[in-house]
């Protein structure tokens, strides 16, 4: 039987911008069964214009197989025509970014990094930004911040994101940086700003008298039942695995 369907994509004439909807089930009936998804897509003031298509729908089942239907070749319709006497297809601009402070110590502590930028849109106006990463020096680790709008004024509009990165105890010394702030506008305009190429300081110094670029030892691992049958329904299996770390301690396992 039908599990679900999920996220279906407008692309842009473009195809630089998208449009999501999400599929719902509104209803299931009948032998074989039969399932009925329905979802909206909002295309906001002053989006691109020309011909949007939508290529793919997701499907999968209760068995967790998955296919991405192609629809123009399953004979579908896919375009969406859009019009707009206004279009805003011109990511925001970013105007001012800097991080405080540029040098930490995590010997003792971890330590917390503080990032402020502001930025501005020519006709829609700013949505958001996004995660910044900090990455490590060997660029096998990398720190994120979430940054937060904490003010919107002016004409033009700009906006000013805050965000804060924490540094682990322990971790790895050297010259981290921070390469790119993700913008986006209320038209879905994007953009990765390069903050190098643009200009501004990426580099924070971290100081540690030691140091833990180790990842964690996987001790034991095991999972039982080591046969199912799935012919009368799902069958559940139970993994079981033991870790050790040798500085920092282990924080998670995961998917």
């Amino acid at each position: 039987g039908i599990r679900a369907s999920g996220a279906l994509n407008f692309d842009s004439p473009s195809e630089f911008n998208k449009v999501q909807g999400f599929a719902v089930e509104v209803e299931r009936s009948g032998t074989p069964e039969i399932v009925t998804f329905q979802g909206t897509a909002t295309f906001p003031q002053f989006s691109e214009t020309g011909i949007w298509a939508v290529r793919y729908v997701p499907l999968s089942d209760e068995a967790g197989n998955f296919v991405n239907i192609d629809l123009a070749e399953a004979g579908f319709s896919t375009e969406l025509s859009v019009v707009s006497a206004i279009s805003d297809t011109t990511p925001p601009e970013l105007l001012t970014f800097s991080f405080t402070p540029t040098a930490i110590e995590t010997s003792a502590a971890p330590a917390t990094v503080t990032i402020t930028l502001t930025a501005r849109d020519d006709i829609a106006g700013i949505r958001a930004s996004g995660m910044l990463n900090f990455d490590s020096p060997s660029k096998v680790n990398k720190v994120q911040a979430s940054s937060v709008e904490i003010d919107r004024s002016g004409t033009p509009e700009i906006v000013t994101f805050q965000g804060t990165a924490t540094f682990p105890q322990f971790c790895e010394p050297g010259t981290w940086l921070i390469r790119y702030v993700p913008l986006s506008d209320k038209a879905n305009n994007f953009v990765d700003i390069d903050l190098a190429g643009a200009g501004f300081s990426t580099e924070l110094s971290v100081v540690s008298a030691i140091v833990d670029t180790t990842p964690p030892e996987l001790l034991t691992f095991s999972f039982t039942p080591s046969e199912i049958d799935t012919s009368d329904g799902p069958v559940i299996v139970t993994v079981t695995l033991t870790a050790t770390d040798d500085i920092a301690g282990i924080r998670a396992s995961g998917a």
